[in-house]
């Protein structure tokens, strides 16, 4: 499914520019502005402590094939804020110990 027209492609516009450009055309309203901002990471750190509770390398996988999504992106403000974010992840993971598949779910579910 993809969302975006198939005419920016045919300008040279860069996939991170159209990216953002869709983001901001679909998240005008505020309120959805401020969610995201707490149930993205979330969701994030959650999906990490799922995928850690399957096995830690499953998570460590995960978090490597992100980075290489948004080293391609060719942002590295991008790419160092999602180094920064899953260094938090990891060690929110790790924090949780035996607990990280229960809190995990909530989180999920909640967020």
């Amino acid at each position: 499914m993809d969302t975006m027209t198939d005419g920016t492609a045919a300008t040279g516009t860069r996939r991170l520019d159209q990216l953002l450009a869709h983001y901001g055309e679909s998240h005008r309203n505020p309120r959805n502005g401020a969610i995201h901002c707490v149930a993205i990471p979330l969701i994030m750190v959650s999906l990490v402590g799922l995928m850690y509770a399957l096995h830690p390398w499953v998570a460590y996988a995960f978090l490597a094939a992100s980075m290489v999504y948004y080293a391609r992106l060719g942002s590295w403000v991008f790419f160092g804020t999602m180094a920064v974010i899953s260094l938090l992840a990891v060690a929110i993971v790790q924090a949780l110990g035996d607990r990280v598949l229960p809190v995990s779910i909530v989180v999920f579910v909640v967020a």
